[in-house]
């Protein structure tokens, strides 16, 4: 243990992984003399702040269990080596010294490391951070949209070029392009965010001039045809005659001119004419793609200015950002600085879901990684490269078989076998039909289709199709798990789904749902969890209405929003109020508030009697003297002087909310954590209610376990998750075209047919992305299940969809003999 090792632990779906993490904690544990240094000195970092929370606890557990001797402590000590006398002494640090337990997030640890660095940066040392970067980069453009009333001519000119690039160049409409352009400003910031730069390039007069190069060419290739007399075939000599008038034309797309003619031996002298044509074409196609994207590119570049005033005025970062200080800290100052501020040297690393670790996550990482190893110290880290699902925000599954070759370490490889999780049934269904993503002639087909469709074979020498096929290969090739020990049982039921359109298929697929789920939920009741899993949150909420359509129980992701209950809205409203007295459409919201209901019951005349006449305030009080004197007085009186968490709490004792509203108490008490802990970081009334607005929304319960009730949720939530009875509904999913690409120069380029080839490359890499992570995703759902799984697949491919998983799993389930 005491010689410095890399530990990768690859775990599959119910391979007991967060165990074997705190096992591994433990094992640190036993090698370390107990005290609140020796704690600092391992860092564990989870995917998100549950689960920091859930090995918190588990390792809490494990302790005491060793320490008593109860549960599986005599086998956690026997496997860790941790002693009962130790296990006592590491728990009195741990409860001494709970804040030097670092199990927490990446996100959270490199921020920490930037706080304590901050004035050595140039940053205030009050800086806040903003996790949600489409909060922040639409609070700049709002900044740069009141800006416009300045009668900024550079900033009316950016904007009237976006309108005009939006209409005109990209042919797209709508009532208001707001949304659309907002959408495209964010796709530049992911992108930056994933380490791509963007370049502005200078294209000016360009285009007009290569458009007259494709013509004169084109008019050259023509004229040498007719004087040889050749005949084209079809009517393709009209499409050379004015060649940008139609640049999908099938001539413009063969490989040789003699394909062009119905002699086609006579055209031999014509083959350099023409590759000349194609050349023009093809450098006009790029100058096009990249020219749609230059005002964009542009306002973004001045929107980045407005974010930098924001982190200056207000000491606001967004993650990618301060990731990317942290890793230039690091690289160029080296690890003691951060050491010495922090107060704590990292000996050893544990690192949960690293299939999800970023590449500038990782660059940040890796220097105290480095310093740690040097010194005799470990990395542990663990993952599975089939359950990586969100290369879409950054995550870089790669880094799982890259990161042992650059540290200075040996390594030590650690694969879990065995699923824990399910029934005998389910894991061999899995096992078997993940399996046939191994052979190459299979997975050959499949890399094909997602990239080219109805055209895939055409293309099988394709390098992103080889490249795909590998992929597929080599990332399932570890996908077979044993069972443990014999648990027999478990149910794979599959629906076929009729219908010739998307529309159809929807509908019959809920005809399903309405009556399979009702039966499996009182089957499972008081003994198991029924969950539906979902690709987004618009079929959650489809799903949820039908289940409460059927009168069950159902909880979704939204419906745990704070934002969605009727005293949380009640108390924001009273709160605004509060804060400010004038602000009748806030007193009217209150009024109209379960919070009032039976202590003042207002007529619907008194509404209408307010359309003209005094204030609100002013009304009630002439009109309802005792509500007024008993109830808005007395805090209105004592809002400028309590702190928000005590209003709140004032708020509750004079209207009786605890009792009154005992359905609402997890809403309420996650409600005043919330406004407790803004007030902690020394946030008032006003800015609380400011900070609502922006982002309250976001806010949620966390999902209770004892609840009776229909889980839906989408699949990227259900990760790590397990439910007995799982049911996947709405499984054709589609790899989508990017709207724009950037190239390796960081240019910006409009992904619009036909693709120049650096284009092309680009959208061909991403949608090999997309397909890869659509069957990382369909494995994700496939394994959440612990005794029964229902798959509803449509029978055939809807009217005018692409290729999509449900042809993946329709060919699956026929080769494994179920249809």
């Amino acid at each position: 243990m005491n010689k410095a090792h890399i530990l990768r632990i690859e775990a599959s779906a119910g391979a007991g992984k967060t165990y074997r993490l705190t096992s591994r904690f433990l094992e640190l544990l036993a090698t370390l003399p107990p005290g609140p240094q020796a704690l600092r000195s391992i860092v564990a970092i989870t995917f998100t702040n549950k689960a920091a929370a859930e090995m918190k606890e588990r390792l809490i557990r494990s302790l005491k269990e060793i320490a008593l001797g109860e549960g599986a402590g005599s086998e956690l000590s026997r496997q860790t080596g941790l002693g009962p006398n130790k296990a006592r002494k590491w728990l009195e640090v741990i409860f001494e010294h709970y804040h030097d337990l670092q199990v927490r997030t990446i996100d959270s640890l490199v921020f920490t490391i930037l706080k304590g660095i901050a004035l050595e940066v140039g940053l205030r040392p009050d800086l806040e951070a903003e996790l949600k970067e489409d909060i922040l980069l639409n609070r700049a453009y709002d900044r740069l949209l009141l800006a416009l009333r300045e009668d900024e001519d550079s900033l009316i000119g950016l904007f009237r070029e976006v309108l005009i690039a939006f209409l005109e160049v990209e042919a797209r409409g709508g009532f208001n392009p707001e949304r659309s352009i907002r959408k495209t400003l964010l796709d530049l910031f992911r992108y930056e965010l994933r380490g791509q730069s963007l370049e502005v390039p200078d294209v000016k007069n360009t285009l007009s001039r290569l458009a007259e190069e494709v013509r004169r060419a084109a008019q050259e290739f023509l004229e040498a045809a007719d004087a040889r007399g050749l005949i084209f075939c079809y009517s393709w000599r009209e499409k050379f005659e004015d060649p940008l008038e139609d640049l999908s034309a099938r001539p413009f797309q063969k490989n040789s001119a003699r394909e062009l003619f119905k002699n086609p031996s006579q055209a031999e002298e014509l083959e350099g004419l023409f590759r000349n044509f194609r050349a023009k074409l093809e450098e006009y196609l790029f100058v096009r793609a990249v020219e749609r994207l230059i005002p964009y590119a542009r306002l973004y570049t001045r929107l980045k200015e407005e974010l930098e005033k924001l982190r200056r005025q207000e000491g606001l970062i967004h993650g990618g950002g301060w990731v990317e200080i942290v890793e230039k800290i690091l690289r160029e100052d080296g690890v003691p600085l951060v050491y010495c501020k922090l107060g704590a040297r990292f000996h050893h690393f544990l690192i949960d879901e690293f299939q999800d670790t970023s590449r500038k996550q990782w660059e940040a990482l890796k220097p105290l990684v480095v310093e740690a190893l040097a010194s005799g110290g470990t990395l542990t880290y663990v993952g599975d490269v089939k359950q990586a699902i969100y290369v879409w925000r950054g995550g870089d599954p790669a880094l799982f078989r890259e990161v042992p070759e650059e540290l200075p370490a040996e390594l030590r490889h650690e694969p879990l076998p065995y699923n824990w999780r399910a029934c005998e049934d389910l894991v061999n269904f899995n096992n078997r039909f993940f399996s046939l993503l191994t052979d190459e002639k299979t997975a050959s087909w499949l890399a094909g289709n997602f990239l080219y469709g109805e055209k895939a074979r055409e293309h099988q020498d394709c390098p992103f199709v080889k490249k795909l096929t590998k992929d597929f290969r080599e990332i399932f090739s570890r996908v077979q798990q044993e069972i443990p020990a014999p648990r027999s049982g478990g149910e794979v039921s599959i629906y076929p789904v009729a219908g010739q359109t998307k529309a159809e298929i929807r509908e019959n697929t809920l005809s399903l749902l309405k009556e399979l789920i009702p039966q499996t939920f009182e089957a499972y009741r008081g003994r198991g969890v029924v969950a539906v899993l979902v690709r987004t949150n618009e079929q959650a909420e489809e799903v949820a209405k039908l289940l409460f359509e059927l009168g069950l129980p159902a909880v979704t992701e939204n419906a745990l929003r704070l934002s969605n209950s009727p005293l949380v809205r009640s108390l924001v409203s009273l709160l605004t109020f509060l804060d400010y007295p004038y602000d009748e459409i806030a007193l009217a919201g209150f009024l109209r508030s379960p919070l009032v209901s039976g202590y003042l019951d207002l007529p619907a005349s008194f509404w209408k009697e307010m359309r003209s006449g005094p204030s609100l305030l002013e009304t009630l009080r002439d009109k309802y003297p005792s509500f007024f004197r008993d109830h808005l007085q007395p805090l209105l009186e004592k809002s400028g002087f309590l702190s928000p968490y005590d209003l709140v709490r004032e708020i509750c004792l004079t209207f009786d909310v605890f009792r009154r509203f005992p359905e609402e108490e997890a809403f309420l008490k996650r409600f005043l954590s919330l406004v407790l802990t803004f007030e902690q970081e020394g946030v008032g009334l006003s800015s609380f209610l400011e900070c609502w607005q922006e982002r309250g929304f976001e806010e949620r319960l966390g999902l209770p376990e004892d609840l009776e009730a229909v889980r839906v949720l989408t699949i990227h939530a259900a990760k790590g998750l397990e439910f007995d009875a799982v049911f996947l509904p709405f499984l054709q999913w589609e790899v989508k075209t990017p709207r724009l690409v950037t190239l390796d120069d960081g240019t910006l380029g409009y992904a619009q047919q036909p693709y120049p080839a650096p284009i092309r490359e680009k959208v061909l890499k991403q949608l090999a992305e997309q397909a890869l992570e659509n069957l990382n995703l369909l494995y994700v759902a496939f394994t959440r299940a612990r005794e029964r799984l229902y798959l509803f697949v449509p029978e055939k491919r809807p009217l005018r969809a692409r290729f999509g998983t449900a042809d993946v799993i329709n060919k699956f389930l026929k080769k494994l003999g179920y249809y």
